[in-house]
Parts: C-alpha cells; structure tokens; sequence
C-alpha cells in the first residue's frame, strides 16, 4: 500500500511536523540527530503492510534497532522523541493490518537485536578512539552539570516558542 513516493511524503509530513519545528533555533540540535530521525521516521513509513507469500522484511526492524542506538549515543533525548514518533507510525500500521502478537514479538525482538549490536559497536569504536573514557560515565556526568533552567530566558517563553506550531 505504501510505495517510495508516499513513504517519502509520510516522513517528511511527520518529520516537518515534529523535530524541525520543535528544534528550529535550538542550537543543539544538530544535523546528524536530525538525519538519525528522518531515517527513523522514513523505516516507520516504509512498508507498512507485508509483502504477500513474504511476510514483514526482516532488516527493517534491525535497521530501526541501528538506528535508535545511533540516536541514543548522539542525544537521549532526541532518541526518545523520534522513538516514540515513530512508535505512534508503527502503532497505525499494526492496528490496521491487525497483527498477530508473534509478529510483534519478532519485531521487537529484532529490533532490540540491532539495539544491542549499535550500541555495542558504539562503545566498543568509542573505547577504541578515546582509551579511558567511558561514554555513560561522562554523558552523566555532564549531565548532571547542567542547569536547564539556563536555557529558558522567561518564564512565558512558550507564549512565542516555535515549537508551539506543533500543537
């Protein structure tokens, strides 16, 4: 039901309407956070039914696993926004095509694979390139560091926030 065209409109629709708008003007968010999550959102998009006689393709939760893992190691925060958008894609295409909890497990069950096997990598390339730093260890505690109270000029900043457009 979903071909190239309309998986590529679907994501920019979903995409335009959440990150961008909700990221434009932020510093922070960066080009690489934002190409993790059209990736995101374009998997969630991309073949919504199953391939007749074939069933769901197998690499398409692996690759969303990948990517997550991607999105988690640039930033948390991004990773549970796009994860939860997309989510909300998948939740539609399973309602519809009423699929069997064998199916949902299997998913999940692949996608929690390529999870593994993206952060595994990640650290493992970070231990490689940066011998002595643990990324857990200082993501926390820079973290901890942070003020976010810094970051809101006033109090009615939402009043005239960009990312009010989503609503």
């Amino acid at each position: 039901l979903t071909g190239r065209a309309l998986s590529v409109a679907l994501t920019f629709f979903v995409a335009l309407n959440s990150m961008v708008l909700s990221y434009l003007g932020n510093t922070y968010a960066t080009g690489s956070e934002m190409a993790a999550s059209f990736v995101l959102f374009a998997l969630g998009t991309s073949r919504l039914r199953p391939t007749p006689g074939r069933g769901y393709p197998l690499a398409q939760p692996l690759l969303v696993g990948l990517v997550v893992g991607w999105l988690i190691m640039l930033n948390p925060y991004n990773a549970l926004l796009s994860g939860f958008i997309w989510v909300g894609i998948r939740v539609v295409a399973w309602w519809v095509d009423r699929i069997s909890l064998l199916a949902l497990l299997r998913e999940f069950l692949l996608i929690a694979l390529g999870f593994m096997v993206s952060i595994s990598g990640f650290l493992l390339l970070g231990r490689q390139m940066f011998p002595g730093l643990n990324w857990l260890e200082t993501y926390r505690s820079w973290n901890s560091r942070l003020d976010y109270a810094t970051f809101i000029s006033d109090a009615n900043i939402w009043t005239r926030d960009v990312a009010f457009l989503v609503l």
